[in-house]
């Protein structure tokens, strides 16, 4: 076994040292975004975003039309990670950071992230700590007092509400009020019914409730409501999470006296419906996406002191925006309309409180996505900057959507990456993480870094995908190396019937529950992969799940992956480990992972490292030292792309 350590400042030397030849190949494509979580300050007049340059992630702001950029926040990176920025005010604005610790849990020291909330003033000048961890006895409770935040009160410059499981209601969560120029924290709320989740109205008042049952290992949830601040809760509706339709309230409607729900009852897939409080039934349907499809969530705007809900978002193929107020339709229609003509899809991501000033995200498969400011007023429609301005003039591949039906006969969908010229290139497959994501069609700079390189790229949306309805995602329960496993190899097949890449050169790349994907085609396929690829992947499942027990993923288990308590699920999971089965590898595997991941523990690679090493086969193994689940850290994320381009050159060139 070849094992490197990383540390957060060799990096770069390591990489010139044992890459050069490919670093500069890796390195153009391995930036994190310039830009992101873009948003404008209320009154229109100043940008908010975070920032990635000279390997630190800052905070920043700029007038509007303006590329003059203010830093506001600057984080010691590795370390620190800067979650969201939000506008609290014209003057300050909201960040939250998490940092990763290890903490008792339960007897085991367990990495977690602990997330703070500041609240800064926008000239940098005032930072102010809004968290409460003085309520903290032990390590468990600093990960429960994580806070959250529930709403910017839309009539209140001074205040936010705050959720955080207050050990003194059992630690279930609790709302605070939060003085964002004092930090100083006020009960708002008190929970003697377990709630989980609140929800407010246009205005910002608390006024519904999503709770547990009262036993411990069940699955329903109780929905309630409450006509007043003054008035008590009512419970207006409960649900079996598995058994029943879903039901879950994201605003309360006054003028129809109802709740605006998410559920997927009566379609299959989630859909917005209205809830009548006074019938105590759903009246109509708000909302849906076409054909099988999911929607994403609902669109938000802030206007004259209230939360406006004016649409919904889907994903088909790219984020599709769908409103339901006529002018902010007519605005989309022409702004993508207009973007069309370049070759890019787009959506507004921001606008100020008079919906005159906006912001655009435009993007394609094969273009990176941009930032563009649109004022209504003065006519204008500018560009800002690129998230990965080296990119620009680079001639990127062409991400192209493809379905096929898998051996039991399921219809399945995926991309397909080939480098424009080359009519036989090895192949990469590419599976993602999750396993309850998707793949889209978006310029991702991983997959445009292996066409640029000469390899196809595939990726394969298998069965528990999410966004394509509930029978689509059931059929992936309980399927981990098994359904799930083979859809992978299906559309492998598939690829090698049409001719579209060289299947006879090809190696399987996976990050997180795709790292188990290539693991496992590892053991299980070992003759179809030239070579294996695990990110911070997941290579014995009741280690995970035993790890992940610990916080609480009981019943997602149960129901989705496996009874801890029964002996027949125990020994399918086991019987699924790739680390088990290390003497069947007959391709050399390369393990990458964070020393921080708090996703998936970097036992996990470590583990399998060591079996692969017991039976004598090639391995190679890098922790990367302040390394995340996702190598989120401009510097690990260098090493593990450089590392992973390397690997694949050598075993299929």
């Amino acid at each position: 076994m070849n094992l490197r350590f990383w540390g957060a400042f060799c990096c770069a030397a390591g990489l010139m040292f044992s890459a050069s030849l490919y670093a500069a190949e890796s390195d153009i494509f391995s930036d994190l975004p310039l830009v992101s979580n873009v948003s404008i300050s209320p009154d229109g007049e100043q940008l908010l975003s975070v920032v990635n340059s000279g390997g630190k992630t800052l905070v920043a702001t700029a007038p509007f039309g303006s590329k003059k950029i203010n830093y506001i926040v600057g984080l010691e990176e590795g370390k620190y990670r800067i979650e969201s920025v939000d506008w609290l005010n014209n003057e300050r604005v909201l960040v939250t950071v998490t940092q990763p610790e290890r903490v008792d849990v339960y007897g085991h020291k367990t990495r977690v992230r602990l997330t703070s909330l500041y609240s800064v003033s926008i000239d940098g000048k005032s930072t102010i700590e809004l968290n409460k961890r003085d309520l903290a006895r032990d390590g468990l409770d600093l990960l429960r007092l994580n806070p959250s935040v529930l709403t910017i009160l839309p009539n209140d410059e001074d205040h936010i509400l705050v959720e955080l499981a207050d050990p003194r209601d059992d630690y279930y969560s609790s709302v605070f009020k939060v003085n964002v120029n004092t930090g100083k924290y006020t009960k708002y709320l008190q929970n003697d019914l377990q709630i989980t989740n609140w929800g407010i109205d246009r205005t910002g008042q608390v006024r519904f409730a999503l709770g547990a049952d009262t036993k411990r290992e069940s699955t329903v949830r109780h929905v309630y409501f409450r006509e007043s601040n003054s008035e008590s809760w009512k419970k207006v509706a409960s649900f079996d999470v598995y058994k029943e339709a879903s039901f879950y309230p994201f605003l309360y409607e006054a003028e129809t006296h109802s709740l605006l729900v998410e559920s997927n009852r009566q379609l299959g897939k989630d859909a917005i419906w209205r809830y009548d409080l006074k019938k105590g039934g759903f009246t109509d349907l708000v909302g849906e996406a076409p054909d099988n499809l999911d929607i994403q969530g609902p669109i938000f705007w802030r206007t004259q002191g209230r939360q406006e809900f004016i649409g919904f978002s889907y994903v088909d193929n790219f984020v599709e925006h769908k409103y339901l107020n006529l002018e902010r339709a007519n605005i989309s229609q022409q702004l993508m309309l207009l973007f069309q003509k370049k070759g890019l899809k787009s959506h507004v991501v921001a606008q100020d409180e008079s919906g005159n000033r906006m912001v655009v995200y435009a993007v394609s498969d094969n273009s990176p996505g941009k930032y563009y400011l649109f004022d209504r007023k003065a006519k204008s429609l500018s560009f800002w900057f690129s998230q990965y301005p080296k990119l620009e003039a680079k001639k990127l591949a062409k991400v192209e959507p493809f379905s096929f039906e898998a051996s039991d006969g399921m219809k399945l969908n995926g991309y397909l990456t080939r480098p424009e010229g080359i009519s036989d290139a090895p192949l990469v497959v590419f599976p993602h993480g999750g396993p309850h994501a998707r793949d889209t069609q978006y310029f991702d700079p991983w997959v445009q870094m292996f066409a640029n390189s000469g390899y196809a790229v595939l990726q394969v949306n298998f069965r528990g995908s999410s966004g394509f309805g509930d029978e689509y995602l059931a059929a992936g329960y309980k399927q981990w190396g098994k359904a799930m496993q083979q859809d992978v190899i299906d559309a492998v097949n598939w690829v090698e019937q049409n001719k579209l890449a060289d299947t006879k050169r090809s190696c399987i790349v996976g990050g997180s529950y795709g790292g188990y994907v290539a693991l496992t085609a590892g053991f299980k396929t070992p003759d179809k992969f030239d070579c294996v690829v695990s990110l911070a992947g997941v290579s014995d499942i009741p280690t995970m799940m035993s790890f992940d027990s610990v916080r609480g993923y009981n019943r997602y288990f149960k129901q989705q992956l496996a009874d801890i308590h029964s002996s027949e699920d125990m020994k399918d999971v086991e019987e699924n480990s790739p680390l088990n089965f290390a003497n069947r590898f007959s391709s050399p595997v390369l393990l990458i992972h964070g020393l921080f991941d708090t996703r998936v523990d970097v036992g996990q690679s470590k583990m399998m490292a060591r079996a692969l090493e017991r039976e004598h086969k090639k391995v190679e193994l890098f922790i990367l030292e302040n390394g995340t689940h996702h190598f989120n850290e401009s510097g690990n994320r260098k090493v593990a792309m450089g590392e992973v381009l390397s690997f694949l050159d050598d075993n299929l060139k």
